[in-house]
């Protein structure tokens, strides 16, 4: 922010100026109340000067400044805007701000600063307003204009990247809006909301083609979009603005908008009613054909007609047709079929409900097939580990041929043939992670007809507990040399795995440790690169996984058995007394040795990285097996004493 404004003969800034005497009132306004503040004020008379004129200024002045922060207005020096240009005598808690200024936004309850509106307008004293809604770089103020006539105040918008514009003033607001959003969000002044009467959080429909999508709740307000007819538009409030007039405040690809509220209707005008006066009638002889009829359907272009088919438990696409009347044929390997029909717009691609209607073939043979009972002992239980599976079943129907099974659609709101069902008393329901409860119902099937349906909700169990941390986690020495360690715990209750990391130095982030794979416990080897190393474990279960628990594991000194003398085996050394590490490379090894000579037996191989303790250092030179000349170390390593090169050591 900058707290100085640019020198009057560089631009006009335009500001409510105070005294230096000025006593700061108390900050207990928000932005958002300064904008709904200035939002009261359109329409209203506005201040008049000594002259009967009204000014910019004097609006900002004896109304804003005076009504609306509390301020006295014998604080203020002169009766314009151009009076107004302080060059940063004003309060230390106002603030200017030119547009100029990286990631510039104007908030509501700023007093925005022209130096000329144009067309000769304000290019002598300047204009000044108080900001009602900012988004954006568009504007929309509460402000007076120089005018004997014009005495109100006026609602108008700006775009600030007009050249007349300077920046703002900002007030001490009580609360701190985040001004590097990208846009500022539409302020819904909290007096409109409830007057007047919506139905909210449910779809409303476009009454015409090309209703306009606002900015603001006004006719001259930005439009963001437009609505075809019979498009849909989530309502979420309504207003009345300063001008009586109602709209609706709406979802518009996830910001607040507003609509005309005469723009949009609760009932689609594309909606297509449902078929009605549907009627069915032998159409052959062998009255294995039967003609559908019903009456037509305003606003209907086409009509589709279905069947069910037991083979394939399911309804299946019969035809369409642009008549009212549709002929099935090839019905012969039942004594009855179920039809259903709706009407359909392709234009906008709307559809009707179904209505159904069953065709049962006349002077048929007195079958003595009874329709088979409801299915009983239905029952639905989880089939996964994550309970997205169920297991539908149900008793054996006496006289049943086949069952049909349906599911719920909660997506659709209409029930749905279940694909994963084929045949028999029972089968398993996948893909069920969508919801909590899923209802299924069955019927039994025969030559006489269908069953009543039964049903039956799948309720998935409640989750397990997320698993305790583990305890008596710890660290131990697995090898002679050191370079494995034992990580242990406890078995944590309701755990059925266990996720097991160590800290890798050469990448500053946890690894999986590759050597563990299941149990409380594992060894983890290859740690020779370091003196110490970090672990942790987290009990793991199908509801998740508990905090990390951590361990460190630190190689082990060597202690070796007290040496007072610095004569080892008749050779003069000076003391080293301290653990020391073989260095002689990957896959090498160091020879030990009985004596610092060129006829030395060997004692055994030291790997790399080994730990040793050293006594002492020879003072001179003596030959190794090859006969050259080397200082050799005196050392304990694995319970015995000897010697070995000591320039493999560090």
């Amino acid at each position: 922010m900058i707290k100085k404004l640019i020198s009057a003969s560089t631009v006009f800034i335009i500001l409510i100026t105070m005294l230096s005497t000025y006593a700061v009132a108390a900050n207990n306004k928000t932005s958002e109340e300064a904008g709904q503040w200035a939002e009261k004020q359109v329409g209203t008379v506005g201040v008049m000067d000594s002259k009967g004129k009204a000014t910019c200024a004097w609006f900002v002045r004896y109304r804003y400044a005076t009504d609306f922060w509390g301020l006295s207005d014998s604080v203020f020096q002169g009766g314009s805007a151009k009076d107004y240009r302080l060059d940063g005598n004003y309060p230390s808690n106002w603030t200017a701000i030119p547009k100029t200024e990286a990631n510039f936004k104007a908030l509501p309850g700023d007093v925005a600063v022209w130096t000329s509106l144009g067309s000769g307008l304000g290019q002598t004293h300047g204009h000044v307003a108080v900001i009602i809604i900012a988004s954006g770089n568009k504007i929309t103020v509460a402000e007076q204009v120089t005018s004997t006539t014009k005495t109100n105040v006026y609602r108008s918008e700006y775009n600030i990247n007009n050249s007349g514009f300077w920046g703002v003033i900002r007030p001490p607001y009580s609360n701190t809006p985040n001004e590097t959003q990208t846009e500022l969000p539409v302020i819904i002044p909290s007096y409109w909301d409830g007057r007047g009467k919506v139905t909210v959080n449910k779809t409303w429909y476009a009454v015409r083609d090309n209703v306009p999508v606002r900015q603001t709740p006004y006719d001259d307000g930005a439009i963001v979009g437009t609505l075809l007819t019979g498009e849909g538009i989530t309502v979420t409030g309504n207003v009345v603005n300063s001008k009586n007039n109602l709209w609706y405040r709406v979802n518009y690809n996830g910001q607040l908008r507003w609509v005309f509220s005469e723009r949009l209707t609760e009932t689609n005008p594309n909606q297509i009613s449902a078929v009605s006066g549907l009627r069915v009638e032998s159409a052959s002889a062998d009255n294995n054909s039967a003609r559908i009829s019903w009456n037509s359907v305003s606003g209907a272009n086409s009509y589709q007609i279905e069947y069910w088919s037991p083979a394939q438990n399911g309804w299946r696409v019969d035809g369409t047709t642009t008549n009212t009347s549709y002929t099935s044929s090839g019905l012969s390997a039942h004594p009855s079929w179920a039809f259903r029909v709706r009407a359909r717009n392709t234009n906008t691609n709307t559809n009707g409900a179904w209505t159904e209607v069953t065709y049962v073939k006349p002077n048929q043979p007195q079958s003595t097939v009874q329709v088979p009972s409801a299915p009983s002992g239905l029952s639905a239980t989880s089939a996964s580990s994550d309970h997205n599976s169920a297991r539908i079943s149900w008793n054996a129907v006496s006289g049943a041929t086949s069952y049909q099974v349906q599911y719920w659609s909660p997506a659709n709101s209409d029930w749905r043939t279940d694909t994963s069902y084929s045949s028999g008393t029972s089968y398993t329901s996948t893909g069920l992670s969508a919801n909590s409860s899923w209802t299924y119902r069955v019927r039994a099937v025969n030559s006489a007809g269908s069953s009543d349906w039964a049903q039956v909700t799948y309720t998935k169990p409640a989750s397990v507990a997320v698993p305790s941390a583990p305890t008596g986690l710890s660290a131990t020495s697995a090898s002679t040399d050191n370079n494995s360690a034992r990580i242990s715990w406890n078995a944590v209750s309701g755990a059925t795995s266990y996720q097991v990391q160590y800290w890798s130095p050469s990448h500053s982030d946890w690894r999986n440790d590759g050597d563990y794979y299941s149990g409380t416990s594992y060894t983890s080897t290859g740690l020779s690169a370091n003196s110490s190393w970090t672990y942790r474990v987290r009990a793991v279960n199908s509801s998740g996984s508990s905090d990390w628990v951590q361990v460190t594991y630190t190689k082990p000194s060597v202690v070796a058995p007290v040496e007072t003398s610095l004569n080892y085996d008749g050779y003069a050394c000076s003391a080293i007394d301290r653990n020391m590490t073989v260095n002689v490379g990957a896959g090498s090894t160091l020879r030990f040795c009985n004596a610092p000579t060129s006829s030395n037996t060997s004692l055994g191989s030291i790997s790399n990285n080994a730990l040793v303790y050293v006594y002492g250092v020879t003072t001179s030179t003596y030959p190794n097996i090859s006969g050259t000349y080397i200082y050799w170390a005196y050392i304990y390593y694995n319970g015995q004493t000897g010697w070995v090169n000591y320039a493999w050591l560090k």
